[in-house]
């Protein structure tokens, strides 16, 4: 577990040189944080963060694992699994609320998945914390498997959920394009990191 942790942490530090600039660029755009994340067990592993100076009540920086049914990154990339994965989590997962909007229950997060598979992105506010809205679309390698994601969260004292989603997609969708790009000129990379 550990030493898995640490590679995947290590070989994330070359990830991050070639997928920052492409954070970067979509947080220069937006003005919103902006992260890639992995599946890892239940939660999602955020290895590449790049931040705004905002202050936020919920960080997230390199190494922070959130639980995957409360996050837009999480869910895009269980939409996009195998259905027998989809299935084996949804089996074991214990879903607490976060707050009051935290979705709990398994038939409308079966729903949620097949319509962000259907979408090609995921969106959530107030889940994880109140006050934080974000999107995320997924990453895919040359097999068409998705492997991480990539989001932007900000506040909703900012900006209104559907604005954010019609606003944030198109730059995204060009970001997660250009991080495939490079995935496929580093292939190594790619399954160091289990992408």
């Amino acid at each position: 577990e550990v030493i898995v942790f640490a590679s995947a942490f290590l070989e994330s530090m070359n990830l991050e040189e070639i997928v920052q600039p492409h954070l970067q660029q979509v947080r220069d755009k937006t003005g919103d944080s902006s992260s890639l994340a992995v599946l890892f067990h239940d939660n999602i592993l955020y290895l590449v963060h790049v931040s705004t100076n905002r202050m936020v009540r919920l960080a997230a920086g390199v190494g922070t694992q959130f639980p995957i049914y409360a996050t837009s990154l999480g869910r895009i990339m269980l939409a996009h699994q195998h259905r027998d994965i989809i299935e084996t989590y949804l089996h074991g997962v214990k879903m607490k609320a976060f707050t009051d909007k935290t979705v709990v229950t398994l038939s409308k997060f079966r729903s949620i998945l097949k319509q962000a598979k259907r979408d090609g992105y995921a969106s959530v506010q107030d889940e994880l914390d109140y006050g934080i809205v974000s999107v995320a679309v997924p990453v895919f390698n040359d097999r068409s498997e998705v492997v991480a994601a990539i989001n932007c969260s900000t506040s909703t004292a900012r900006i209104k959920q559907e604005e954010m989603i019609r606003t944030r997609l198109p730059v995204l969708r060009e970001a997660a394009k250009n991080i495939e790009m490079e995935l496929r000129r580093y292939p190594l990379l790619s399954y160091s990191v289990g992408l």
